[in-house]
């Protein structure tokens, strides 16, 4: 009996040489191997594998003396021309055996070339690809002077159903490689999720279909097929480049090569004309039709029947509501027969919620018809939408993903934290078919089935956090940097880039435009709207309908505390206010970016602090609470807890201190400690805390908001999470409690960081009526929007009201603030006037560490003296500076030195990270250095 699911392929089977299958020739294939190695590495290819051998395949193949077998990625093929080879055989077997031997190390596979500077490499400018440059002058010849064949290592084996890396993101992960000053192999690794990488399963289901009396058992080496969405026709499938076989024809009970009994008969002649239309779940046949197992086994036996396992594409609307759905859920599927999305007619957009269109206003209308001649055909452009909080720029990028669907291509976009992918989701959803989720707070079979999805064709939006500027899509059209101003976007760890750069990067391979959308852009991006031929700035001054911007006031917590006694986490002006909106049955949301309930121990009587033990930073007090999420939440009786929030040690908080046993004092406020202030002060208020404390996954998270937006909750307290991206309309109060806490960072855009929270935050209030959750309804006793707007307050409570920040951001005046600060930036050469790369060694002895840096520091120069001619390093305005102690001098028990390279563009600074690179004196890891181009983060 053949087996339902004979015809299914497990995803990412890895096919292993086979002497036996020999076909063509072998060639060489260029890899980058999944380890931190900077150079490309060179190995044969079996004859038998050559043609599944090609550009962005997944192979596997031996690495170092103990031919550890590692996951690398082909870069390019090419065939060994004259190369004297050894037989089949002993090309399988040359390496193992030689290993073998006492004494003899098997040779390393060839490197081939390293990376070298792009010329250009400013962000938006045009950068033309260059040669790699080769270690050997004879490299670009090796294929003919490479002998004999045993000195090259043999590729083992080719991961034929892993999707493979398009092109031209193997062209961006070059550009990434060499700009981030990281080995291409980690950018690969980065790209392709590593739920691809490890053939996690996809989720599936058996389907049946009418079958043939005389049909075969189907073949176990095709792959697996793929259902169709439901009205979804039939033609070709995203990896097939011929037309769909005819249907059979349909099978009939009475033929006489078929010997079932009358009641088997029956049974096919009822669900005959159910199957004829559509293929149908087996569960779904079972349930309705009252089938039988044993019943369909014995129709699938003759032939009647057919088992086909398809895998299931991703149902994007549930994953919005419930993303830790098990990974089985059903969902709507691709057949590997259906049309390919990207070239079908039914790619147009259909509202699914509503026929109403709504209206665009003034400033939008001018947005779009600036946007629309970039579409169709497109060209690469960078358009920065500066609109306030609410404007309506989510409508905007729609409208131009409609045009975009409608010509057949497909759209990116970009959120900056993953807490906001699902209520994008929705967004989404409700005006597009078909959309799929790249983040890494997916299951690893959801991020399998959402990325093959992808890279398939069947996506038409794709939505996600910065991982998601490297979706596999097929004919891009639009790529959309939603809050492009948002530090999330840059990565912490190696590769360092920034999302936004990157995604700017890839429009321009691409030929694509870029929309770049904030209420308070970076300044970087403003600078270039100002100057950069290739950007240009939209405004969008005003929200729709009769909604302004609410009221901000500031209050002097220096006079405050002068007026009254004690530690208050709230003002008397915020207390009054928020009775008042409580009294009015309003809303509130309260900012305080630093979780816990204090952060600084000390004695009350010596000079002892409490600090990490591994790390330069004071620990922070933490009150554990029973249950956060309570209706009613008490503090739990569980001992208190300190932790560093860097290296996340934690301890219990010592009763007196250690060393004149005097009582200790905690200073400092946090979420914690603002909570219960509110619940002390106000019995009754109905509030949730919202912090990683708190939030311990996204169905706590969506929790929060539902309840909020369905006026279960007063009020939202919490960190930066609650700062954007929330959409509620009666929300009449907004508090931040401690504005100064961005200015205290010893870092050159401290003042540009507080003016981007305080306006992100204040624009949570008086939004215009709309429904970003599907909960999201009218309380009880709650104005119009109109009124809501008028009656919307910000309180700012700030220790430096003067502070510039502080006094454009309550004025709403990003132009004016932009102006005052780059004149700053301007005087000192700090971005976006000059390019910065911070190094940072780090070693857990501090001697060795300074020695390092020092030693760095010297090689630095020499190279700086030997490419740069003093034409050249003044033009560049070439600056060095360090090593000195970075402002955490130790994390985890490494001592850190941090050396900082300045230059007047980023092609100077390129070439000679490069000399050090190609030198070998900026392996990170082994050498303890860490390269950041571009920093944000200083500590």
């Amino acid at each position: 009996m053949p087996d339902p699911q004979a015809n299914a392929v497990a995803l990412g089977t890895a096919r292993p040489a086979d002497p036996r299958s020999v076909q063509d020739g072998p060639c060489l294939a260029t890899v980058a191997v999944d380890p931190a190695l900077d150079s490309d590495l060179t190995y044969l290819v079996p004859p038998e594998l050559t043609n599944l051998v090609s550009p962005g395949v997944r192979v596997v193949v031996p690495l170092g003396r103990a031919n550890k077998t590692v996951g690398a990625t082909v870069l390019r093929t090419e065939p060994c021309g004259n190369l004297a080879l050894a037989s089949p055989l002993e090309l399988e077997s040359d390496f193992p055996r030689d290993s073998a031997q006492p004494g003899h190390s098997p040779p390393p596979a060839v490197p081939t070339s390293v990376i070298t500077p792009d010329p250009q490499l400013a962000t938006g400018q045009p950068v033309r690809e260059s040669h790699s440059a080769t270690l050997w002058p004879e490299a670009k010849t090796l294929p003919r002077r490479i002998a004999p064949a045993r000195t090259l290592k043999m590729l083992q084996s080719v991961l034929t159903d892993i999707d493979p890396i398009p092109e031209d993101l193997l062209t961006l992960a070059r550009w990434i490689s060499r700009y981030y000053c990281c080995p291409l192999g980690v950018v690969l690794s980065t790209i392709a999720p590593a739920a691809v990488k490890r053939n996690r399963r996809i989720p599936s289901e058996i389907f049946i279909t009418l079958g043939e009396p005389s049909a075969s058992t189907p073949n176990s080496d095709e792959p697996e097929a793929l259902a169709p969405s439901p009205g979804e026709p039939r033609g070709l499938s995203p990896r097939s480049t011929t037309a769909a076989a005819s249907p059979p024809s349909v099978p009939s009970a009475a033929s006489p090569d078929v010997k079932l009994s009358a009641r088997a008969k029956k049974v096919f002649s009822q669900i005959q004309p159910l199957l004829a239309a559509q293929a149908v779940p087996q569960g779904e046949l079972i349930e309705k039709c009252g089938v039988t197992r044993p019943m369909l086994k014995r129709l699938l036996r003759a032939g009647l029947l057919k088992s086909e396992k398809r895998v299931l594409l991703p149902q994007t609307a549930d994953l919005a509501l419930e993303e830790t759905a098990a990974e089985t859920a059903s969902g709507t599927v691709l057949t590997e027969t259906s049309t390919s999305p990207t070239t079908s007619a039914d790619q147009t957009v259909a509202n699914r919620d509503s026929a109403k269109t709504l209206q665009l206003t003034a400033d939008q209308q001018a947005a779009l018809e600036e946007i629309v001649p970039l579409l169709d055909p497109p060209r690469f452009a960078v358009r920065l939408i500066h609109g306030v909080t609410g404007s309506g720029k989510t409508e905007l990028y729609i409208r131009c993903i409609e045009r975009v669907l409608a010509a057949g291509r497909t759209a990116i976009v970009l959120v900056p934290e993953i807490a906001l992918t699902a209520q994008a989701v929705v967004r989404y959803t409700a005006r597009f078919q078909r959309v799929t989720v790249l983040h890494s707070g997916l299951t690893e079979s959801q991020r399998r089935q959402h990325w093959s999805a992808t890279a398939r064709g069947w996506a038409q939006v794709v939505v996600g956090a910065r991982s998601a500027v490297f979706a596999p899509v097929r004919h891009l059209g639009l790529i959309v940097v939603d809050e492009e101003h948002e530090w999330s976007y840059k990565q912490d760890n190696a590769p360092r880039y920034h999302a936004r750069d990157v995604a700017i990067r890839r429009a321009q391979l691409a030929g694509v435009p870029v929309l770049l959308g904030s209420a308070t852009p970076a300044l970087e991006s403003w600078h270039n709207a100002q100057h950069n031929p290739h950007y240009k700035l939209l405004s969008l001054t005003s929200r729709p309908g009769r909604a302004g911007m609410p009221r901000v006031i500031t209050v002097d917590m220096k006079a405050e505390r002068r007026q009254r006694r004690g530690l208050h986490a709230l003002s008397t002006v915020l207390e009054f206010h928020l009775r008042q909106t409580l009294a009015t049955h309003g809303q509130a949301i309260f900012l305080l970016n630093r979780r816990g309930w204090a952060h600084y121990v000390a004695c009350a009587r010596c000079d002892w602090v409490l600090g990490c033990e591994h790390c330069d930073a004071t620990m922070v007090v933490h009150h554990p609470l029973a249950n956060p999420l309570r209706r009613n939440p008490r503090p739990s009786e569980a001992a208190v807890t300190v932790q560093c929030h860097y290296c996340l040690t934690s301890r219990l908080l010592p009763g007196r201190c250690p060393q004149c046993q005097a009582r200790l004092v905690e200073l400092g406020q946090g979420t914690q400690r603002a909570e219960d202030e509110l619940r002390r002060k106000f019995p009754g208020l109905r509030l949730a805390r919202m912090d990683s404390d708190a939030m311990r996954n996204a169905a706590d998270y969506r929790d929060v908001l539902n309840r909020f937006a369905s006026g279960e909750l007063d009020l939202l307290i919490g960190t930066q999470m609650i700062a954007k991206g929330l959409d509620f309309p009666n929300v009449r109060l907004v508090g931040v409690l401690n504005a100064d806490l961005a200015m205290t960072v010893p870092d050159f855009r401290a003042a540009e960081r507080t003016f981007q929270l305080v306006c992100q935050v204040a624009g949570r209030g008086g939004r215009p009526s709309g429904k970003s959750l599907p909960s999201q309804r009218e309380v009880p006793g709650s104005a119009t929007s109109d009124s809501l707007s008028k009656r919307s307050l910000v309180v700012v409570q700030t220790m430096q009201p003067q502070e510039p920040a502080i006094v454009f951001a309550a004025r709403h005046d990003y132009a004016g603030f932009a102006r005052d600060e780059l004149a700053q930036r301007q005087a000192f050469g700090y971005p976006p006037f000059g390019r910065l790369v911070r190094l940072v060694v780090s070693h857990r002895k501090d001697r060795t560490a300074t020695a390092l840096a020092e030693n760095l520091k010297a090689m630095i120069q020499k190279e700086m003296a030997a490419l740069a001619t003093p034409a050249t390093a003044a033009s560049a305005s070439l600056r060095l500076w360090g090593p000195q102690p970075a402002p955490r001098g130790r994390l985890m028990d490494l001592h850190r030195y941090e050396i900082f390279l300045r230059a007047g563009s980023a092609a100077p600074l390129q070439r000679w990270l490069a000399a050090l690179r190609q030198r070998g004196l900026l392996r990170q890891g082994a050498a303890s250095v860490t390269v950041d181009v571009d920093p944000l983060q200083m500590h």
